[in-house]
């Protein structure tokens, strides 16, 4: 893995949240076991849509303390406003178990990174990235919130590649498989 370094600055003293997801999304199955008869046996599952990958986040404070259940509603700011489909309150169970086991492996963030203040203009957070994550698009979304409304906000690419020993490797498994399995 490796870490993702930010920086930028504020014309006024603001709250600033920043959002790291991809661009693509995915279908992932979360399956319950239960134990029965001392064996454990899968008991349901749920096909989620609209998935994620990698969902980072920095603030300078609490989100509920930065902005009010609308605004991080409207803008998926948080690990409870994912766009997860289904919605049915029926799977909040599973959709909470799809996200503990992104957190654990680290895709998901468990907690926010902090976004720091040099002076009252200048900014910094470092977000990580870990070496689970798949090469892709991915966004980094920066808002800058004043009395709990987004006054401003930026929309940065960010692709994400293996490079050295890994790229190479990753070129002759997939481009020249024999070789790579000789």
């Amino acid at each position: 893995g490796t870490d993702l370094l930010l920086f930028g600055a504020v014309d006024q003293p603001s709250d600033i949240v920043v959002v790291v997801t991809s661009l693509d999304t995915e279908k992932q199955s979360v399956v319950r076991k239960q134990r029965i008869l001392g064996i454990w046996l899968n008991r349901g599952a749920v096909e989620f849509s609209r998935v994620p990958p990698l969902y980072s986040y920095a603030s300078t404070r609490a989100l509920p303390e930065v902005a009010s259940r609308a605004v991080r509603q409207d803008n998926r700011l948080g690990l409870d406003y994912l766009d997860i489909e289904p919605k049915d309150p029926e799977y909040a169970d599973y959709r909470a178990g799809l996200i503990r086991a992104k957190q654990r492996i680290g895709l998901y963030s468990s907690l926010p990174a902090k976004v720091t203040f040099k002076d009252n203009r200048l900014f910094r957070t470092s977000l990580h990235f870990p070496a689970q994550l798949a090469p892709g698009r991915y966004r980094v979304n920066v808002y800058q919130l004043r009395g709990g409304a987004i006054i401003d906000a930026a929309a940065l690419p960010l692709l994400v590649d293996k490079v050295g020993v890994s790229a190479r490797i990753s070129y002759w498994a997939e481009r020249h498989g024999l070789l790579y399995g000789l």
